[in-house]
């Protein structure tokens, strides 16, 4: 009988070190500040105060030049930043609005579907000097109507802003 005893105890002294040791492994899971899942990297972003540059600004407005002579909508709509563009572009058949990135992607689909550029390059360029928070490029373009079969010639004013550390759309205009 004292054997069994002494094994009973030994099963209640082994059950209460087995319950201290699960209670110690979770407190040191839960409370440790060493996380057991990933976490996500933060990667060194440059300070705020850095302002984009005026050659940034000219590389955007070459980006969107040639984008515009290859009729890609999808590489303009990529110029769109957080806030929204005004678009009053002729061969859109529509009156100017602003419009958000997804929209100017759609807009400038529906502007090349319509239209088929022959010819479409920056003439002019200003306000790109110093600490400037909007530049301007005015470009000579050249379409064929493919509604009417009229060649069309006008200027397109493209406006863009700093939102951040970039240059991004702020307004794309043509005469009428």
């Amino acid at each position: 009988m004292n054997s069994t005893y002494k094994r009973k105890g030994s099963y209640c002294r082994t059950g209460i070190h087995l319950a201290a040791l699960i209670v110690l492994v979770f407190s040191l899971v839960v409370l440790s500040p060493v996380r057991l899942y990933p976490q996500k990297v933060r990667l060194k972003e440059k300070p705020h105060n850095v302002v984009p540059s005026p050659r940034e600004a000219l590389a955007v407005f070459r980006g969107i030049e040639k984008a515009w002579l290859k009729e890609d909508a999808a590489a303009i709509s990529k110029y769109a930043g957080g806030s929204k563009v005004f678009i009053d572009v002729r061969g859109i058949r529509r009156r100017g609005g602003y419009y958000s990135k997804s929209q100017v992607f759609y807009l400038m689909k529906k502007l090349f579907a319509s239209t088929r550029q022959v010819r479409f390059s920056f003439v002019r360029y200003s306000s790109t000097k110093g600490k400037s928070t909007r530049a301007f490029g005015i470009a000579r373009r050249i379409f064929k109507d493919s509604h009417k079969g009229a060649i069309v010639q006008d200027k397109v004013y493209v406006t863009l802003k700093r939102e951040g550390r970039r240059w991004v759309l702020a307004e794309i205009k043509s005469t009428r």
